[in-house]
Formats: structure tokens, C-alpha cells, sequence
């Protein structure tokens, strides 16, 4: 009995050991959660944030929020180059402008390295909605008086959101700075989805305003939404109903936790 319990005792010793290297061999450790900012979109004072937890090793999913308060239009300065005529750029100046979007993705990382470290590629879904002011719109219309005709200008102010549904594909890399910091470099990403939303402008109007206000409202040469434009003595409508598309990328700092 006593070389029973003296050779089970021995095993033991000599297993526990292997076991133990088995275990650190096959159980690599790695980050998990991972909480980041949005460097390139402070520039434009908008603020993003995702938290990133890992499933497995080479696989993780992410969400994304970001919001811009009320303010001028981003790139402006692009827009300007793709529109031709410079009164509609002159409105699009004066247009208050505020985003907010949630963006979920899984990622899959194919780099040897486990955790969230190296190239990716990223499916991932968005949905945005965006406000809209315009304090002083400005139209004219023709007025007849004792059989003359002139110009009349009248402005009016339109309000409204419009919200965006798509779905993408974003390729990236992401590196560990040190024991803590990550950089995350969203390299290119695309999405394609729908667009739908109503801008309102809610005044009293007369024939000539209609006339006056649609010409102007259909002459908008808006990049990107499709829209349509009703007039009636009530006010005028823009209804965005169509395709959308949008474009990714950025530098986003992170801090493990």
C-alpha cells in the first residue's frame, strides 16, 4: 500500500509540471478590451469613440459612436470644387450642419500575432442621422404692379434630418505602442446603403412665393442625396429618399483595459 500511495504521489510531481507547460503553451495571452478616440476626427471637431473586445484570437467586434455638434458644414472647402455655381455654394455656407452615428463591425485580424494587433479586414454596418438648419434662405420671385413686373426677394427658414443606413468593408492595421496604447489606422473603408429624411420650410406662402421658392429649391445642385421638392402655400418640403454612400478612414489612439 505504502508503494501505491509512494508512486501515485511520485506521478503527481511529474505530471503537475507538464501540465502546467502544456497549458502556458497552448493558452497565449493577449488583450481584450480596447477603448479608443478618434485622432482625425477632431480636426473637424467631430468626436468618435469605439470599444473593441476580442472573441478569439484572431477575431473581435467593435462599436463605433461619433457626433458633431451643430455647426458649419465639413469640408467645405472640397464641396466648393464640385459644385459650379457659386450661389449654391453661397447657401450651403450658411447652412448649420450636426451628425451622430453608431457604427458595429467584427474585425478579422491575419497577422500571426494574437489579440488586436496587425492587418485587418473589417465588415461593418452604420447608421448615421444628420440635422439641418438654414436660418435665411434666399429666393425671388416676380411681383406685378399696375401692369409692371420686378423682382421681389424673400427669405425663409428650412429645418429638417436626414438619416443614412449602409453597410461596408474597411481595411486597417492596428499596432500595441508599448504595454498599454494601441494605433488603430483605419486605411481605407466604403459603404453603400439608403438615405431618407424630410427638410421643412413652414411659412405662408402666395403663388408667386411658390413659383419663386420651387425654382430655387430645384436649381440646388446637392452632391451625393437625391431629392424632390414640393411647394405649396403652406411651406415647401425636400424629401431625400435614395442611395447614399460614404467613405472611411482615420488614425484612432487606444488604451487597453
Amino acid at each position: 500500500m505504502k508503494k501505491i500511495t509512494l508512486l501515485a504521489l511520485f506521478s503527481c510531481i511529474l505530471i503537475t509540471p507538464s501540465l502546467a507547460q502544456e497549458e502556458n503553451f497552448t493558452k497565449e495571452s493577449y488583450d481584450k478590451n480596447v477603448l479608443k478616440v478618434n485622432l482625425t476626427g477632431l480636426i473637424f471637431k467631430n468626436y468618435g469613440f469605439q470599444y473593441e473586445r476580442m472573441l478569439s484570437r484572431k477575431t473581435s467586434i467593435a462599436l463605433g459612436f461619433r457626433t458633431q455638434p451643430q455647426g458649419e458644414l465639413p469640408l467645405l472647402g472640397f464641396l466648393e470644387n464640385q459644385i459650379d455655381d457659386p450661389e449654391t455654394f453661397s447657401e450651403l455656407k450658411k447652412i448649420s450642419y450636426g451628425n451622430t452615428a453608431f457604427t458595429p463591425e467584427i474585425r478579422f485580424y491575419l497577422g500571426r500575432k494574437g489579440g488586436p494587433r496587425g492587418f485587418y479586414i473589417a465588415p461593418y454596418a452604420r447608421y448615421s442621422k444628420s440635422q439641418v438648419n438654414l436660418q435665411e434662405f434666399e429666393f425671388t420671385f416676380e411681383e406685378t404692379l399696375n401692369g409692371q413686373t420686378f423682382e421681389e426677394t424673400r427669405t425663409v427658414e428650412l429645418n429638417g434630418d436626414i438619416t443614412g443606413i449602409t453597410g461596408g468593408l474597411m481595411f486597417g492595421a492596428q499596432w500595441r505602442l508599448g504595454k498599454a496604447v494601441y494605433l488603430d489606422w483605419w486605411i481605407i473603408g466604403g459603404s453603400v446603403g439608403t438615405s431618407s429624411g424630410l427638410i421643412n420650410a413652414l411659412t405662408n406662402l402666395d403663388k408667386n412665393e411658390q413659383d419663386g421658392l420651387r425654382d430655387e429649391l430645384n436649381n440646388l445642385d446637392i452632391p451625393v442625396l437625391d431629392y424632390t421638392v414640393t411647394v405649396d402655400g403652406n411651406g415647401a418640403k425636400l424629401d431625400f429618399n435614395g442611395p447614399f454612400a460614404s467613405l472611411r478612414g482615420g488614425l484612432s489612439l487606444g488604451i487597453k483595459f
